[in-house]
């Protein structure tokens, strides 16, 4: 079997392993966004297995710009996982990836990878890849019982990114690891994504202060809707924490959404955390897992304590 990096073209032969591995199919417009349209590199961070013209394996980052220690750092976010079942136990995961990070750290200057594992590959991030768990991260969420405390607010929808959206997230950043979420990259992130949607909501009261959400139907309850709060792009304020949790509600209420709860990620250590837990957001599932290894020796070691680390769902590959 044979290692090489992604090669313009190998795009039909990834969707069909992808099928073949999840038993679904694979968007090649998400896939070309996600690795071929990052705003920060134009390398595809891929790795293949092959064996002869059969694509067996697959290992792809994407390139993720942070703030470690007030300087900035390319790392990478660990994405795409797969092996062929009939490949299955041969350990072809751990050989693309040791093979991966030697090459992004040595050619592309990557100084960390990061990322959400799952339970699936949990134990294999840890035990063969000699990754660090950083910290498990609960979902603060409200449920429908609670909505009455905010009452509806008059909502505006934002079209676009701008530096001041962009400042203003950066502006409210508790820690000192953390997603530059400049303007191209919230654009990238959000306004392109080619197979989610997603709202900019601020209140009339504040326009300046705003949220990105996700709503979704809920997996667990039929016939409903769940918002996830993605970007927090607002201050320490209660009376603004309020009016945006209201605009959430009126911009369900106006668009028919039959809505169950509204969830979020947020650092204990965030300022903000206590506002949440004031309001009525409590602890609940899914809990994720958050983890990563160094790449570059030179990296702060800020990275190891979840303390330093501003994270939200909108980080990850999944919301």
């Amino acid at each position: 079997m044979e290692i090489r990096p992604y090669h313009n073209g190998d795009e039909t032969a990834i969707l069909e392993l992808f099928n073949a591995s999840f038993g679904r199919p694979l968007n090649k417009t998400f896939w070309d966004w996600r690795y071929k349209q990052n705003p920060f590199i134009e390398d595809t961070l891929a790795h293949l297995m092959w064996d002869g013209k059969n694509l067996v394996g697959h290992y792809a980052v994407c390139p993720i710009e942070m703030i470690i220690d007030n300087q900035p750092s390319l790392t990478a976010l660990s994405m795409t996982t797969m092996t062929h079942p009939k490949y299955a136990g041969k350990g072809i995961f751990k050989i693309l990836a040791e093979s991966l990070y030697q090459e992004m750290e040595k050619n592309d200057g990557i100084s960390m990878v990061w990322g959400f594992p799952n339970l699936n590959s949990h134990y294999g991030f840890i035990k063969n890849l000699s990754w660090n768990d950083i910290s498990t991260i609960p979902t603060l969420k409200l449920d429908k019982g609670n909505f009455g405390l905010y009452p509806l607010t008059k909502f505006i929808q934002h079209r676009t990114f701008d530096l001041g959206k962009s400042e203003k997230i950066k502006s409210n950043v508790s820690g000192s690891v953390f997603v530059n979420k400049s303007e191209d990259y919230l654009i990238w992130r959000y306004l392109k994504n080619p197979t989610n949607t997603y709202q900019i909501i601020s209140s009339e009261n504040y326009p300046e202060q705003f949220v990105v959400i996700k709503i979704f139907n809920s997996f667990e309850t039929p016939g409903y809707q769940e918002v996830d709060i993605l970007e927090h792009g607002y201050d320490n304020d209660n009376e603004v924490f309020h009016l945006l949790i209201g605009s959430i509600l009126a911009y369900c209420q106006h668009n028919d959404i039959n809505l169950k709860c509204i969830n979020t990620w947020l650092n204990i250590a965030d300022k903000r955390h206590l506002m949440f837990e004031r309001n009525r957001f409590s602890f609940d599932s899914p809990i994720t897992i958050l983890g990563q290894r160094k790449l570059n020796p030179l990296l702060s070691d800020m990275v190891f304590d979840y303390k330093n680390w501003s994270i939200t769902m909108g980080d990850s590959d999944v919301y």
